[in-house]
């Protein structure tokens, strides 16, 4: 047992006809969404089923040495976001702020969702997983209406704690850092 995670939690899923599970786990390649998710697949691979871990090629080693099977996602739906700024160069020009935060919910999580999906299906045409988890934020596993269907899927939640500091901007507000000392 992870000595991280207390001794009552059970990561088996519960079956009738209890049975090991072919997994695909989607993550956005983005270091502090991959890893929470690279943690869980190490988990259930661990519990015996088998785990195919997809996302940018930088993540490769790191899935690898979780015990996972990488098959890398389609370069123009899941660029390494290690630099946004490099990948997205107009994005300096824009300030911190909301106009900041919706261009990033456009080119960063919305743009990539139809290469996403696609490469999804790609790897179902090898790997028929019983199950796909995805970082909350990785859209393709939720396509238009019509679109042809998926393994059932499941968000695996991943969002940064939300505690207060003094000499920081309120979290999630887009708001740069105070210029001056709280008093």
């Amino acid at each position: 047992m992870d000595p991280l995670l207390p001794e009552t939690v059970d990561f088996r899923m519960e079956f009738t006809d209890w049975r090991l599970l072919k997994i695909i786990i989607a993550t956005l390649p983005i270091t502090g969404r991959a890893n929470p998710d690279l943690y869980v697949g190490s988990i259930v691979f661990k519990a015996g089923h088998e785990v195919v871990y997809t996302s940018a090629e930088s993540f490769r080693v790191r899935a690898e040495s979780c015990g996972l099977r990488f098959i890398p996602s389609p370069a123009s739906g899941t660029e390494d976001m290690l630099d946004v700024n490099s990948r997205f160069p107009e994005r300096n020009r824009i300030p911190v702020g909301p106009d900041r935060a919706l261009f990033d919910f456009k080119h960063v999580f919305c743009d990539p969702i139809p290469t996403q999906y696609q490469g999804l299906l790609s790897i179902l045409e090898t790997y028929p997983a019983d199950v796909i988890l995805a970082d909350n934020l990785f859209g393709g596993i939720s396509p238009s209406p019509g679109a042809k269907c998926t393994p059932p899927n499941r968000w695996l939640r991943v969002n940064p704690l939300l505690f207060h500091r003094d000499d920081h901007a309120p979290i999630g507000l887009c708001l740069p850092p105070p210029d001056h000392q709280l008093v």
